[in-house]
C-alpha cells in the first residue's frame, strides 16, 4: 500500500466487511509526535469494543 502522508493526526484503517476486520484486517496509523485528545478507560465514558 501507499499513500501521501499530508494529514497528521491518530487514524484507523479496516475493512468495512465485519468478519475481516474482527480477524485483524485493520492497522492504527500515528505520526511521531502527535498526542491523542482523548484518553482510553471506562472514566470517559470511552468503552471501545
Amino acid at each position: 500500500m501507499a499513500f501521501v502522508a499530508d494529514n497528521p493526526g491518530m487514524w484507523m484503517d479496516h475493512c468495512h466487511n465485519l468478519p475481516h476486520a474482527a480477524a485483524g484486517m485493520m492497522l492504527h496509523l500515528m505520526y511521531d509526535q502527535v498526542a491523542p485528545s482523548y484518553e482510553m478507560g471506562t472514566k470517559p465514558g470511552n468503552i471501545p469494543d
